[in-house]
């Protein structure tokens, strides 16, 4: 914004345009043509090369070439419209995780891991919420085992853990509800730990809500993702009980994916309609719509580029694409206004040709535009190459396609079209004039033959014909600007006032500047998020910023958060390096090794040290801590050399390991070891059981944490655990990895910590830009304006540092958009 106000402040005084030998460019048309004198242009502004193009060859365009009209207003507007169109239609929702996490995370390495090792699934426990439990109904018991058995015959869902199928199997046929109560509070009250005051939500001794946990095995493509919970929500959905199937991802990913495409077109139509509006405040009916015409098209384009190249509906398009509304309608009203007011110089009193209105625009105004686009190409190719993930370099790289295709069609299919459609307009007053013309030729050729009567008939016929220079005037302009809209003139009426203003007392207007400036800048004390980045608070919940709010998923979530605090779930994988086994005594002992190191560690929250002990979930509360590992299963000295000796071979020992096992722990394996070459064999056979965990690929750690603030600390230290290992290289033999509950959320403001670097750096680029490129070409003999441009180029830093205050004030937060 900066240089593209400087460059064309510049070109108004007369800084840009004109031959720098003769001062003069000629626009000519249909036998007319208009010259922009030296007076009106000072020589020395003509030495760039840019300048010398634009306002040399584009600018004469629109009143010179016929085929730049017919091609800029009539062949690639409505290619780009068409094309973008077209693959606006095929636009779909969805965006990988993987976006978001910096390209060094331990996060990609588990997403490497669950897909290779364990064919693209992971396991998520799935809450199962039943409400309003009728155990006292035949019918309700009926249902609800129905239920639990089409869950259990789904070939991805591994376990089905339900307290209350159990405990409806223990009633009586004819148990009514005061005995339900009775055995419902014996049962909460025993010590055996079968039934959890976490899953069960009373009022006044009634079971209202209850909870179940279905151990599902998820896939992390979002697109497959999404298929499998349609599935399941359909089932909880259709069953002859009350029943809803819920997860903590599934509002953010799955409704985002199917909510996406949705909400990207809203908020670009939305951001249309505003820009639109603007326009018709600020310009003439004609001109406004003409220049809404072209920023629409661009937008479309934009879009239409990003299903092109494979992308889809997600987070980046939804910014992107306003972004994109927002350089279109930039760029299209600068144009459109510089045309729609342009004045007799240099064009001329007599000549209100918009063939020539649109040139004067562009020799006006066309370096300004496109060194703002310059610009801002600069600072979307620094994101592009410094971005530490694929979604700065998605982002960076979308960015310069919008910008290029704003800068394409508000400097050539704009004034194209806004030509065209002056000829248009202009075309019945062209055939009058051509026909005044003629008569007046045919009455010089025959006046000297007939009386001076017929010649002076003959005249005033010519008179009539021609109309004067006023309806000349006048016939033109109306054509595009059909009334004469007061709110433009109040507009322009008032920018007059501020201006003279400001350069009478320019001491009040920097004071107010910095006075506004300095009361926003608090706000970015206020600002809410659980990382910080100097003065800055980050928010890592990615759950509930990019959730779709308005979806069943969201709704349904948090009516099962609403009853029950959800525990934090966290997975590590194990995997062995190439040509190793997870059944080996060394990959047994350096995995025990690691684990214990994880649940050693030590985090403080609020002064107070815990441990892992400290934050586990637990049944109840003298339980056990709630975590699944091989590792605590398999001793490893019973892998080793000796024991595989002793009992001929590998695989032997492998099933004297198994049978030493409780059938409980065999059928945990099924979910803790990873085999994509072949099925579970079951527990039944010890060899087959032995040789599908000899021939395993990985293993994984399940842990649960409580629910708060305690838990979350050790998340963070667990996550620098895995961080420090991911960049150093382990001598183990392994490789270790996980997915905690704030993971992307940490992910995601590691990334906007790194992305406020190098936002600096790239204003810091496209700062030295201005000032080199607009001290260059705005300077007056024997002085340059260095001065000027360095002071303004202090505007745009500090109007940001305010812009985030105003989001703290609005109670607004800090994401990785």
């Amino acid at each position: 914004g900066l240089v593209e106000r400087v460059g064309s402040a510049s070109a108004k005084c007369g800084g840009h345009g004109g031959d720098s030998s003769t001062g003069s460019v000629e626009l000519g048309e249909a036998g007319a043509s208009t010259e922009l004198s030296a007076s009106s242009v000072d020589a020395s502004f003509g030495s760039s090369l840019l300048t010398r193009v634009l306002n040399q060859e584009l600018a004469p365009l629109p009143a010179q070439s016929f085929c730049f009209k017919l091609c800029g207003g009539l062949v690639l507007l409505p290619a780009l419209a068409i094309a973008g169109s077209f693959y606006v239609a095929k636009l779909e929702g969805g965006v990988p995780d993987r976006l978001f996490y910096p390209e060094s995370s331990y996060l990609n390495d588990f997403r490497a891991d669950v897909e290779r090792a364990f064919q693209g699934e992971r396991v998520r426990e799935v809450s199962l919420i039943l409400k309003s439990p009728m155990l006292e109904s035949a019918v309700y018991r009926a249902g609800l085992e129905t239920l639990l058995r089409d869950l259990r015959n789904r070939s991805d869902i591994a376990q089905v853990d339900c307290w209350l199928e159990a405990f409806a199997n223990g009633l009586s046929t004819s148990a009514d509800e005061s005995e339900v109560s009775v055995a419902l509070f014996a049962a909460l009250s025993s010590s055996s730990g079968e039934v959890s005051l976490r899953d069960a939500s009373l009022t006044g001794g009634t079971l209202q809500v209850a909870r179940c946990a279905a151990l599902v095995w998820q896939p992390i493509d979002v697109d497959l993702e999404a298929k499998q919970c349609d599935e399941l929500t359909s089932l909880a959905s259709s069953a002859s009980i009350p029943a809803l199937l819920t997860h903590s991802t599934w509002p953010a990913s799955v409704s985002r994916r199917e909510e996406g495409t949705r909400a990207v077109l809203v908020a670009a139509g939305a951001a249309f309609l505003a820009a639109s509006l603007a326009l018709l405040l600020a310009l003439p009916l004609g001109c406004a719509l003409t220049a809404a015409l072209s920023a629409g098209t661009s937008s479309v384009a934009a879009l239409g580029f990003i299903q092109a190249t494979g992308s889809s509906c997600n987070l980046l398009t939804y910014s992107v694409s306003i972004m994109a509304v927002a350089f279109s309608s930039e760029r299209a009203c600068f144009i459109a206004h510089s045309a729609s007011f342009c004045r007799a110089p240099p064009f001329g009193s007599q000549v209100a040709h918009w063939s020539a209105k649109s040139a004067a625009a562009l020799a006006a105004s066309s370096y300004g535009a496109l060194q703002a686009s310059i610009c801002v190409c600069l600072a979307a190719l620094g994101i592009f190459a410094g971005g530490r993930s694929e979604a700065a370099r998605w982002w960076g790289g979308t960015t310069v396609v919008a910008s290029i295709l704003s800068c394409t069609t508000s400097l050539v299919c704009l004034p194209a079209l806004l030509a065209l459609l002056g000829d248009v307009c202009h075309w019945p007053q062209q055939m009058r004039a051509a026909r005044a013309s003629f008569v007046a030729a045919y009455w010089e050729a025959v006046r000297d033959e007939h009386e001076e009567e017929e010649a002076r008939r003959g005249a005033a016929e010519e008179e009539a014909l021609a109309g004067s220079d006023e309806d000349w005037e006048m016939a033109d302009e109306p054509r595009l600007s059909c009334i004469s809209d007061p709110v433009t003139r109040a507009l322009r009426r008032g920018c007059r006032i501020a201006a003279r203003a400001a350069a009478r007392k320019p001491i009040c207007f920097i004071f107010l500047g910095v006075v506004g400036y300095l009361l926003l800048m608090p706000g970015l004390f206020m600002l809410e998020g659980d990382a910080q980045v100097f003065v800055l608070r980050v928010s890592t919940d990615l759950r509930e910023e990019f959730s779709d709010h308005s979806s069943d998923f969201y709704e349904e979530y948090n009516l099962g958060v609403g009853q029950f605090a959800e525990p934090r779930r966290s997975v590590l994988t194990f995997v062995p390096e190439q040509g190793s086994s997870i059944m080996s005594t060394d990959f047994l002992s350096a995995g025990a090794e690691v684990e214990t190191e994880i649940r050693e560690l030590k985090a403080t929250h609020d002064g107070i040290t815990y441990s892992f002990e400290d934050v586990c979930l637990r049944s109840y509360e003298w339980g056990p801590c709630e975590a699944s590992s091989i590792f605590d299963i398999l001793d490893p000295s019973d892998l080793s050399a000796a024991a595989i000796a002793a009992a001929g071979g590998h695989i032997a020992a492998v099933e004297a390991l198994m049978a030493s096992l409780s059938e409980v722990e065999r059928q945990s394996l099924q979910l803790l070891v990873a085999n994509p070459d072949s099925s579970w064999p079951g527990t039944t056979n010890l060899t087959s059981l032995a040789s599908w965990l000899v021939a395993g690929t990985g293993a994984q750690t399940f842990l649960q944490l409580r629910p708060g603030a305690a838990s979350r600390a050790f998340e963070v230290k667990v996550q620098e655990f895995l961080q420090d290992r991911t960049e150093r290289d382990s001598d183990d033999g392994m490789r270790v990895a996980g997915a905690l509950e704030l993971s992307e959320g940490l992910e995601s403001a590691d990334l906007c910590s790194y992305a406020l670097w190098l936002i600096a750096l790239t204003s810091a680029l496209m700062l030295c830009y201005a000032v080199i490129f607009l001290a260059s070409q705005t300077r007056i003999p024997g002085q340059t304006q260095i001065l000027l441009i360095v002071a303004g180029c202090l505007i745009p830093g500090v109007a940001s540092l305010a812009g985030y205050g105003v989001l703290g004030y609005l109670g607004l937060r800090i994401s990785f958009l």
